[in-house]
């Protein structure tokens, strides 16, 4: 199986701000390792006095970035709102990777990150990595991304990441964990009161069931990567979904977190969407996430995947 899918070509999003700079130094060590380009990009008002200015603040940062070593250009869009920009512009370009910090603002532009990462997190179909900006923790000039955490469900679509986080993670020595979550403890009271005869032992059969083909799941799709430099491993969990993918991140030295917005036609009955929703807003780590165009949902919800669109 292929290892990794290439980005090609990063679109990194500036507004002026140091702390949308945070995103530098991600976008730097993803293209080293995928062999990517660079462009860096920001949307300006149509003043040429301020375009000027804005050209020139992207420029600065290129010589900022040259030690890297990676081709890289720059691109001012000087009209439209930034999200809109920002979604067209990637779709055009066929853009590999967006990458963003989720807050900034006090720089040069008037556009506040937040609200943009959210409406374009929210409407495209590339592949987006948000770099959590808070401005408590510094973020280190050549960080590790190193160890990176794919949740899964057991559906193809939360499988398609798989080939991102590998790229993410090639030639750092770090590894990359298939991450499930046992949630079968959550359904039983539906499925059986607790006062019933046998209950217990009912009980413990439900959820050692559930573990066993979670981890049959997550050892066989392992194993379709152990030709990948980059080692990979399961990791199963129990509990409510998206609690236990933040816990565990927090709890483990994760550098990332990576997961596709949709799935649930796999081994489990949680809404992926919403899991995904919860894991993207409330994780403090970069984390990069994957939303499925509609013909490829409409296909998985009439049990098939288009083959037109996987080509």
């Amino acid at each position: 199986m292929e290892e990794q899918r290439a980005f090609g070509t990063i679109l990194v999003t500036l507004d002026g701000s140091a702390m949308g700079e945070k995103a530098l130094p991600y976008a730097g060590i993803i293209a080293k390792r995928s062999q990517s380009r660079i462009i860096l990009f920001t949307v300006c008002g149509e003043d040429p006095v301020e375009r000027q200015r804005f050209e020139a603040y992207l420029d600065s940062v290129k010589a900022r970035m040259r030690p890297w070593g990676i081709p890289m250009t720059t691109r001012c869009i000087p009209y439209g709102k930034p999200a809109d920009e920002i979604v067209n512009f990637s779709e055009e370009k066929g853009i590999g990777l967006i990458i963003m910090c989720t807050h900034g603002g006090g720089g040069i532009s008037r556009w506040y990150s937040g609200s943009v990462s959210r409406k374009v997190a929210e409407e495209s179909y590339v592949p987006l990595l948000l770099i959590k900006g808070t401005g408590i923790q510094p973020v280190p000039s050549y960080p590790g991304m190193r160890n990176i955490l794919v949740a899964l469900d057991g559906s193809e679509l939360a499988e398609a990441v798989i080939p991102l986080a590998l790229a993410m993670a090639d030639g750092s020595e770090g590894e990359v964990i298939l991450f499930g979550v046992n949630e079968a403890a959550q359904f039983h009271g539906s499925i059986k009161s607790p006062s019933s005869p046998g209950w217990a032992e009912y009980y413990e059969k439900v959820v050692t069931d559930a573990h066993r083909r979670l981890v049959e799941y997550l050892e066989t799709l392992s194993r379709k990567y152990h030709s990948s430099k980059t080692p990979v491993r399961c990791e199963v969990a129990i509990g409510r979904p998206a609690e236990a993918i933040l816990s565990f991140s927090e709890s483990h030295d994760i550098d990332a977190i990576v997961m596709s917005t949709h799935g649930n036609s796999g081994f489990s009955p949680w809404a992926f969407g919403s899991v995904a929703n919860k894991v993207i807003w409330g994780t403090s780590k970069p984390i990069l996430f994957l939303r499925p165009k509609p013909d490829i949902l409409r296909g998985v919800c009439s049990g098939r995947i288009d083959e037109e669109s996987e080509s």
